[in-house]
């Protein structure tokens, strides 16, 4: 059994991040002939907190939306 795992990250001005990762594994266990697999993966994350229409408050110091596939 063997694996492969990248990932890249992205940020622009601190409030918009984009994650892309990918893993692949290799096994003697999976179907004939098919012995890799490939899992993809891809996230995005808006960090309200940074924006100017956030106010300054101490209840909430950090704020971040994220949804991912």
């Amino acid at each position: 059994m063997i694996s492969y795992l990248g990932r890249v990250n992205y940020s622009y001005l601190d409030k918009y991040i984009v994650t892309a990762n990918s893993r692949e594994d290799g096994s003697s266990r999976f179907a004939k002939g098919n012995k890799w697999g490939f899992f993809p993966s891809v996230s995005a994350a808006w960090v309200i907190s940074n924006e100017n229409f956030f106010p300054d408050t101490k209840a909430v110091s950090f704020l971040k939306l994220r949804t991912g596939y």
